[in-house]
């Protein structure tokens, strides 16, 4: 699909189609997740309607699959085809529309700034415009330079907060920038991105101290000194140098989102973002046990902690609180907030499991995996399929609470999509391995989309 794309466009994109095709095909798959499996075969059809042309009995099957916004599916592509095609109703052209009018809509991929300019240019082709062209083009490229800007910006921060001497913070600085990027895709967006990556990197920095090279005392000193907070500064002694840096970078990210998230909240979130960082560090610690005395959680105090570990409560809401969306206390600590996190953060654990089990027990740590290997005695396949039959199970329930049947209640839509394309990204760091931890390969990926504008051949 992408090398028709870019051959009837002239487009040179900053990966090749290889891999964009296999982005969207992720994403196809997460997105077909909440059909019904009785029209699997029509819904697949009808999302891929943009590469199989004009026949009359796929244009059809897709209509059946038409949205209350007008869009197939929510695909700017499908949409776009069907109306090339003859289904040119008014809701249908309504959505093309406000796609092109926002240049939002494609990027929730969670593949990222590529797929929104491609399916940009599959939208432009129900209207015929060169113009478009040029304008998806401009659009792209001003993201990438904006974005170059923010990790300009955190780079910088890093060496701030001398955590600059590390490859794990600069690789990983690069990779929470880019799921921060496919989870507030909105330009006006930087500061929710950069806070996002800032409590994703720091939390990827306190997992090391708990999970690879922390001592106890590290371990202990840093739960301590986050208990016992205080915005003027710590209310414990610090055990070494390295506690000291982490914690006045924690310090410091969390002063800076209660700052960005005053003007739209109206009040302080403090308390709120240090009791998610007390947890988060409470669970990492309690794995931590785990491994010292050799214990073997059941499965379900595993899921309990590791969920948590998993750190979406330290990167995600903090950054939510400063998107632009006004969330009073008793919304955040509501049934379908904590409903949204709950689900986010465990489809972000299982996927890490599944993709990263065979890693973990090299290291001998267990996960949703070893555990049902061990507790239930499964053997590997299948407590692989039960695992993916869970993501698929959970994700059909995202789907429902964002953009489906569900897709009502006291928290704005905008946020529930913001939980949403996370989990996306999820899905693109796990797509068929764990990318997160197969740093070259991802690594290439996030430099071209970064580095490389579109152009025009």
């Amino acid at each position: 699909m992408v090398q028709t794309l870019t051959r009837d466009f002239r487009l040179n994109l900053p990966l090749d189609a290889a891999q964009i095709d296999a982005m969207i095909r992720n994403n196809r798959d997460v997105a077909l997740t909440g059909v019904d499996r009785s029209n699997g075969r029509d819904a697949y059809l009808a999302y891929i309607l943009e590469g199989i042309g004009s026949s009359h009995q796929a244009r059809g099957n897709a209509m059946r699959f038409q949205r209350k916004n007008g869009s197939i599916l929510n695909s700017p592509s499908a949409t776009a085809a069907a109306v090339i095609h003859g289904h040119d109703d008014a809701l249908s052209l309504g959505y093309l529309r406000s796609v092109l009018r926002t240049t939002t809509a494609g990027s929730n991929a969670a593949a990222g700034l590529c797929i929104h300019v491609t399916r940009i240019y599959c939208s432009c082709a129900a209207f015929g415009g060169q113009d478009f062209q040029k304008l998806a083009v401009q659009d792209f490229n001003s993201r990438q330079s904006l974005h170059r800007k923010e990790l300009q910006h955190l780079m910088q921060w890093l060496k701030e907060k001398k955590l600059d001497d590390t490859t794990l913070a600069k690789v990983k600085t690069r990779y929470c920038h880019f799921h921060g990027s496919t989870t507030f895709t909105e330009p006006e967006l930087s500061h929710a991105r950069i806070l996002l990556c800032k409590h994703a990197v720091l939390v990827c920095v306190v997992d090391a101290v708990f999970d690879i090279d922390g001592t106890h005392e590290e371990q202990l000193n840093i739960v301590d000194l986050l208990q016992r907070w205080d915005v003027n500064g710590p209310k414990a002694e610090f055990c070494s140098k390295r506690v000291e840096t982490i914690y006045w970078a924690i310090h410091g990210a969390i002063c800076e989102t209660v700052e960005k998230a005053f003007p739209t909240q109206g009040r302080s979130v403090m308390d709120h973002v240090v009791e998610l960082w007390v947890e988060i560090v409470k669970g990492m610690l309690q794995e931590a046990e785990w491994c010292r005395t050799s214990t073997i959680p059941t499965l379900e105090e595993y899921m309990a902690t590791s969920s948590i570990t998993l750190g979406v409560a330290a990167f995600l809401l903090p950054a939510i609180y400063s998107a632009g969306h006004k969330l009073e206390d008793d919304v955040v600590r509501g049934p379908q907030y904590q409903r949204l996190f709950l689900l986010t953060t465990t489809i972000g654990r299982l996927l890490n499991d599944v993709r990263g089990f065979e890693r973990e027990a090299q290291e001998g740590n267990v996960n949703a995996v070893s555990l049902r290997i061990m507790r239930r005695g499964m053997d590997m396949e299948e407590a692989v399929e039960e695992v993916e039959n869970l993501i698929t199970t959970l994700t059909r329930q995202m789907v429902r609470l964002t953009t489906g049947e569900d897709n009502c209640g006291e928290v704005p839509k905008a946020v529930r999509l913001m939980f949403w394309r996370a989990v996306k990204g999820f899905f693109f760091f796990y797509m068929k391995e764990d990318l997160y931890h197969a740093s070259t390969k991802l690594v290439k990926v996030v430099e071209s989309v970064m580095n490389e504008p579109i152009t025009i051949a």
